[in-house]
């Protein structure tokens, strides 16, 4: 792509000119048309004196597209409150930045080398539902058995697990 090479990633340039990766940009999330990095909110969860790990993921919400979710483990010794530390990062980030939910763990998952796996983590979050009124909406939008218009949809399971795959005339009709 015109002699670039697109490894994925986030970073930003200092005044000396010198490149420092931040992230990933698949683990990027948009909240409310924000644009939400994770290692970001991490980085400031982490000035929290209880929390001694912390990985942020983006994960389905029907007001605004997406919002965090942090995995907390805490330091030795130390209780968390996943309320009180949601309020805490309400106070230190940009409302938009700060995670809805909070679970406090004992580790989080890493490869060989210590990387947070964040997609084990994405596999913990049990698949929301998709609000009624947009099945309401396909239904009446498709009225016969061909749901061929929907295939592209396959790239997100948490979506196509909630269409079905063939419908009656009476049920589009509900």
């Amino acid at each position: 792509n015109d002699g670039a090479f697109h490894t994925g990633d986030i970073g930003v340039m200092d005044e000396r000119g010198y490149l420092r990766i931040t992230d990933r940009i698949k683990d990027m999330f948009i909240t409310g048309g924000f644009n939400c990095y994770p290692a970001e909110i991490e980085n400031g969860m982490y000035r929290h004196p209880g929390i001694a790990q912390v990985a942020v993921i983006g994960i389905p919400d029907e007001r605004v597209g997406e919002v965090g979710m942090a995995f907390v483990v805490p330091r030795p010794g130390a209780t968390l409150d996943p309320a009180e530390l949601i309020a805490w990062c309400r106070e230190q980030m940009a409302h938009f930045k700060a995670p809805r939910r909070i679970e406090i763990v004992s580790a989080l998952p890493t490869n060989a080398s210590g990387k947070v796996l964040k997609y084990e983590l994405r596999k913990r979050v049990p698949a929301l539902r998709v609000p009624a009124r947009t099945e309401r909406l396909v239904l009446r939008l498709w009225r016969d058995e061909d749901l061929a218009p929907f295939a592209a949809l396959n790239a997100d399971p948490l979506v196509m697990e909630h269409f079905p795959t063939t419908l009656s005339r009476a049920e589009s009709d509900a």
